[in-house]
């Protein structure tokens, strides 16, 4: 079956209803484009991916007055981050916290709160680990004098 977005989806709701197929899952568009329906959002929950001490994945779900549900995936790091550091996408993150609305929009926020200062965690602890690796390499250049 052809990749679908929510707005085609929508506009054959009826047949969709008939059929008792009123729940969707939405995949990700292999252009990266983030156009869920945002501003029906009923449910959010972090989890899924994890890593680095936080869900880098929120599941979200919508009721559009239609009558149909849909639910989908939006990652805050590109699927293939990795390695010791994080890959936020700040800029998608923001624009889906300006596209939900209520309380979702809060709950949201609040995540991104709580991702914000696990990220600021890491990097006072690379921060420790980079001072004493330059302390180090200045005990080694001081030792190495003759």
């Amino acid at each position: 079956m052809r990749e679908q977005n929510w707005r085609e989806i929508v506009k054959k709701a009826k047949l969709y209803i008939e059929l008792g197929q009123d729940d969707h899952y939405l995949y990700p568009s292999k252009d990266g484009d983030q156009d869920y329906p945002w501003e029906f959002v009923t449910f959010s929950e972090p989890g899924g991916g994890h890593r680095l001490d936080i869900a880098t994945s929120v599941r979200f779900s919508a009721e559009h007055p239609s009558g149909l549900k849909f639910s989908w995936i939006f990652d805050i790091e590109p699927r293939d981050a990795s390695g010791g550091y994080y890959m936020i996408d700040v800029e998608g993150c923001q624009k889906v916290l300006n596209s939900i609305k209520g309380k979702h929009r809060t709950d949201f926020a609040t995540y991104l709160k709580e991702c914000a200062h696990k990220v600021a965690t890491k990097a006072d602890d690379w921060k420790k680990i980079t001072d004493n690796q330059y302390k180090v390499a200045e005990d080694l250049m001081k030792a190495s004098k003759i």
